[in-house]
């Protein structure tokens, strides 16, 4: 049976080790995505081995580079009194107080957390991703529902999405699933995102006919495919 999903290694020119993911799917050609988790190679089904190196060689600089960048990426959040986190693209500084209950509200830019007095770090930060998740679906909702509208697409649900990989996701039940990372991007990643999905609708693949589509309903995607290039990781940093 043919692996479609497994764990390769490269020992490159200069003689470094070079660990990757195989993911193949019946798409046309090979591409490269780095993650939190390492690089991943998209290739057909019928790729072989040896074409996929031939590309890891050539394209080893840009490889190196954007692993570099995972190993040094931004220290991760802290949930401490004065620290900042980033919501729908804007800087948020956090107030930690002490209460009898835990609640946390959003007022000109500064997020007021109140926990309980024996409340523990795991506590703490539990109640919060709990609450920034909400955050998200909300204004995920609110926007899925304006381009559903504007451009006659009807879905069956939302939901949130802890996927490492991917920054959303629609199946063929007309589900989507969205990456709650994505609340700390500016609004027009979001959206983008959100355009990308729906267009699966009538696509469920990444045809010129679908990019044409997504072209269509949302120009500017481009900006937005670069935004998340260069600051996917980041988004990562509050896990």
């Amino acid at each position: 049976m043919f692996n479609f999903n497994s764990k390769e290694k490269i020992i490159l020119p200069s003689g470094e080790l070079l660990e990757y993911r195989i993911k193949k799917t019946s798409r046309r050609s090979l591409g490269l995505k780095i993650t939190s988790t390492g690089l991943i190679v998209h290739a057909p089904f019928l790729t072989s081995k040896k074409r996929i190196e031939e590309l890891l060689e050539k394209k080893i600089d840009w490889i190196t580079s954007k692993l570099q960048f995972i190993n040094t990426k931004l220290p991760r959040f802290e949930l401490t009194n004065g620290s900042y986190f980033d919501l729908l693209g804007i800087n948020i500084k956090l107030k930690i107080q002490i209460d009898d209950d835990r609640k946390i509200h959003l007022e000109n830019n500064v997020c007021y957390f109140f926990h309980k007095k024996n409340d523990t770090e795991n506590i703490k930060k539990e109640f919060f991703l709990c609450w920034l998740k909400k955050f998200a679906l909300i204004n995920f909702e609110k926007q899925v529902n304006i381009y559903c509208v504007k451009n006659n697409f009807s879905i069956n649900g939302i939901a949130l999405s802890n996927a490492k990989t991917r920054w959303g996701t629609c199946n063929s039940k007309k589900n989507i699933r969205l990456n709650w990372r994505l609340i700390q991007a500016p609004f027009f990643v979001i959206d983008y995102v959100i355009c990308h999905e729906l267009c699966h609708l009538k696509h469920m693949n990444h045809s010129k006919d679908f990019w044409a589509l997504v072209e269509s309903i949302f120009p500017k995607y481009t900006q937005a495919e670069k935004f998340l290039k260069e600051n996917g990781m980041t988004l990562y940093r509050l896990d």
